[in-house]
């Protein structure tokens, strides 16, 4: 019985050393992930922590659970997206009668990102260059820490052309035409990537500056007129005639570089010959046209007479006028001077007959004072034929009285 009473206090002894140790001897976990988060992917966090001086075989006992931020998980994985950057992540350690180790190392996230949104400045698709101009297109895109760019260009098929995220070709010409793509490389990974393709259209530049000095050429027929032109061109242009006129262009002189002048002839032989001639100016298969008008030239003595009968329109315009004028204004006159008479009393106004003479028109008066008796005429004062008669009468008497006035 001794005996049996010291193996028991010997156990009970160890299991309450064993359970102390236990509970003591968490170690501080250590958190850990598989690789370097990016936005869009899992991330898997690793949280390991151990007895010290235990058997390995409790180990296997141990639980873990993690702090996102704050919040509390069994998870061990996490999905990264753009808001987790700043986060915060740990773990602790916990046993089977749920005393817990120390809080492990924290994980402030990071991820990567990208290459993402990738664009070209300017925008568009298809860019349109003028021959000799410079163009210059920038490639970007969202990338975290960075991205690569690689410019590429088709010839049988793409092949590196630029790197950098600025693509700049001076003096462009036709065989830079074609396509072209940008790709951006995440500079972490390059298995990360984007790309975009674009177009450039290279047009042909004409002549900058075509100078005809005569636009319009006065000529007779049979006569041959010089016709000038100044070009100013990147290269030597090819000038041609669209009518057939028979007569070439000639470069008379090169005063620099850009500039060139040119001179060719035109000549009417017949009327159809006037009319309006083309100029066709080419640079590198671009082409402007410029026109030329060849009039005929008006005969001088034409103009002359024309001189004389100018003047003599106006003249004669001038005399209607005048008499036009002159017309209204007697016969104004004359109906006014008509309403002016005035009769004497015994006197009434009547409109002769008309008959064919020019004294038609004229009025005649009449003595009203003539009285019908018996069928005979009888005047009870002197009657007078007509205004003429009365007048004279008038002015008689009146004479009369002026003389007897003065002798007395």
């Amino acid at each position: 019985m001794k005996y049996l009473f010291t193996v028991v206090f010997i156990l009970d002894s160890l299991v309450c050393f064993l359970i102390d140790f236990v509970s003591g001897t968490l170690s501080k976990p250590v958190l850990t992930y598989d690789n370097q988060p990016f936005v869009g992917e899992r991330i898997k966090f690793t949280c390991y922590s151990r007895y010290i001086g235990a058997p390995s075989n409790l180990s296997q006992n141990i639980g873990y659970k993690f702090n996102y931020n704050y919040r509390h998980s069994m998870d061990s994985f996490l999905e990264i997206t753009h808001s987790e950057k700043g986060k915060h992540v740990s773990c602790q350690a916990f046993n089977e009668i749920g005393e817990l180790s120390p809080i492990s190392n924290v994980i402030t996230l990071d991820p990567y990102y990208g290459p993402e949104d990738i664009k070209t400045l300017p925008a568009g698709v298809v860019y349109d260059v003028t021959e000799g101009e410079t163009v210059s297109l920038i490639c970007s895109a969202k990338c975290y820490p960075g991205c690569i760019y690689v410019w590429k260009y088709n010839t049988d098929i793409f092949r590196q052309y630029r790197t950098g995220s600025i693509l700049t070709i001076q003096h462009v010409n036709r065989s830079h035409a074609g396509e072209y793509r940008c790709r951006a490389d995440h500079i972490n990974d390059p298995q990360r990537f984007q790309r975009i393709d674009r177009i450039i259209n290279v047009q042909c530049r004409p002549a900058k500056q075509v100078t005809v000095l005569k636009g319009e050429i006065f000529t007779k027929l049979n006569k041959k007129e010089v016709v000038d032109i100044s070009v100013v061109s990147d290269v030597g242009p090819n000038i041609t005639w669209i009518n057939g006129t028979g007569y070439t262009w000639e470069s008379t002189m090169v005063m620099n570089s850009l500039k060139y002048n040119y001179m060719s002839f035109l000549m009417a032989e017949n009327l159809s010959d006037f009319g309006t001639y083309g100029v066709q100016i080419c640079n590198n298969n671009c082409c402007k046209i410029e026109f030329i008008q060849l009039k005929q030239m008006i005969n001088p003595d034409g103009f002359r007479l024309l001189n004389y009968i100018v003047p003599i329109t106006g003249i004669a315009a001038g005399i209607f006028i005048l008499i036009l004028v002159t017309s209204l204004l007697c016969n104004r006159k004359r109906h006014v001077s008509h309403r002016n008479i005035k009769l004497a009393p015994n006197v009434e106004y009547k409109r002769k007959p008309r008959c064919p003479s020019v004294e038609a028109d004229e009025p005649f008066y009449e003595n009203k004072n003539t009285l019908k008796v018996n069928d005979h005429s009888v005047e009870q004062q002197p009657s007078y034929e007509n205004y003429e008669q009365l007048t004279d009468d008038k002015n008689y008497h009146n004479e009369g009285e002026y003389a007897n006035l003065r002798q007395k």
